[in-house]
């Protein structure tokens, strides 16, 4: 992932900041043949309640319209696996590449 080359040109200060750069620009070109869904708002807490079950609410704010918190990259997974289980007529979600 990050900028494309032409977006950061010219913006390195020092060779430090040209390297770092150089490592952020994308390794190569994905090209996407079909659309997929995505998350365009945050997870509320509802919602993760809804797909992960009721009491599986691991946020420090508890409240049902606030976005969810305090969740590991595990406990995403899952909750990805399970939603994308719900909705069979959606795509899985993208992976690093996309």
């Amino acid at each position: 992932m990050g900028s494309p080359e032409e977006e950061t040109r010219g913006l390195a200060k020092n060779e430090t900041e040209r390297e770092w750069f150089e490592r952020e620009h994308p390794r190569h070109q994905v090209i996407l043949t079909q659309g997929y869904w995505l998350f365009d708002t945050p997870c509320t807490q509802a919602l993760w309640e809804a797909v992960m079950g009721m009491g599986k609410n691991p946020s420090r704010f508890q409240s049902p319209t606030r976005p969810v918190e305090q969740v590991s990259w595990n406990k995403v997974q899952d909750f990805l696996k399970k939603i994308n289980e719900q909705k069979r007529d959606f795509q899985p979600q993208p992976d690093a590449a996309q």
